[in-house]
């Protein structure tokens, strides 16, 4: 969500739709309203105008790439605020040296300095079991509610499940964007058992639920 002052606050799918209507509208009210309109004043002045485009190709060719460009590196920011899916290993090459603050970090360093949290949505039985060192706990029937989002506000987020949990992380993290200003949402594909795989530290025991928070 972008935040305008202390008022409004406009979802990036909403600039774009907005953007892109605008470009439209654009288009409609300078070359296809005037077609079915009477008045050969106006019709003059389309004709007029047609041919002053004709006769300067450089501008009408630079206004139609600007255009474009506007649409597409909105378009492409955009992208850049939905979650991304990546494999484990993907991640680990891109986060690599996030990840190294978080394998050498305590608990307190982590929360004050990461950047990056790793957000394991599993039931907490199964992370206690074992889960990947300095991760968070957040059940996805808990990620809406719980009191460790406090951590993830403006950082970069990673979420994962078991391996078959794809769909309802992608859901979760959809969710998570539209509720938490975060500067980027991973999800991990392939879940918790990739992350293994790939080499992650694992920890088996207590998590971040009790950490007491604001302390």
């Amino acid at each position: 969500m972008i935040k305008i002052g202390n008022f409004a606050q406009i979802a990036p799918e909403q600039i774009f739709v907005f953007l892109v209507g605008l470009v439209f509208l654009s288009i409609f009210v300078t070359f296809i309203i005037p077609l079915f309109l009477k008045s050969d004043k106006l019709r003059f002045n389309f004709t007029y105008f047609t041919k002053r485009l004709g006769k300067h190709p450089v501008w009408s060719v630079s206004a139609v790439v600007f255009v474009v460009v506007i649409l597409g590196g909105t378009y492409i920011w955009y992208l850049s605020t939905l979650p991304q899916v990546v494999s484990a290993d993907s991640f680990k090459k891109t986060e690599d040296a996030q990840l190294v603050f978080i394998e050498k970090s305590t608990v307190y360093q982590l929360t004050q300095n990461g950047g990056l949290f790793l957000v394991d949505t599993r039931p907490k039985e199964e992370f206690y079991k074992g889960h990947v060192q300095n991760s968070l706990n957040i059940p996805v029937t808990e990620l809406e509610n719980s009191r460790l989002l406090v951590f993830l506000k403006g950082k970069k987020v990673a979420l994962y499940g078991s391996k078959d949990d794809l769909d309802e992380v992608k859901k979760a993290a959809n969710e998570l964007r539209k509720t938490l200003e975060t500067e980027k949402i991973y999800v991990i594909e392939g879940g918790h058992e990739s992350l293994v795989d790939s080499g992650f530290s694992v920890y088996a025991g207590d998590s971040f639920e009790s950490l007491p928070i604001g302390k």
